[in-house]
């Protein structure tokens, strides 16, 4: 598991199906058409479930 100390992150899932990991929700499916947000400094991690899932992600810094 990892966490961004800079910037909050929005996952949209593309194609496929995940697993995502996140600290103080725990496990959350993830399947095409989903967005999810986590917020700077929550640790989350990703695990494809299927081997072509594609993922857009957006990561937003701080405006100052």
């Amino acid at each position: 598991m990892h966490a961004h100390s800079e910037s909050d992150q929005i996952e949209y899932c593309i194609r496929g199906k995940a697993v995502m990991f996140i600290e103080g929700l725990g496990e959350k499916e993830i399947v095409e058409g989903a967005f999810t947000y986590i917020p700077r400094g929550v640790k989350h991690s990703i695990i494809n479930v299927i081997e072509s899932t594609t993922f857009l992600t957006v990561f937003v810094p701080p405006l100052f």
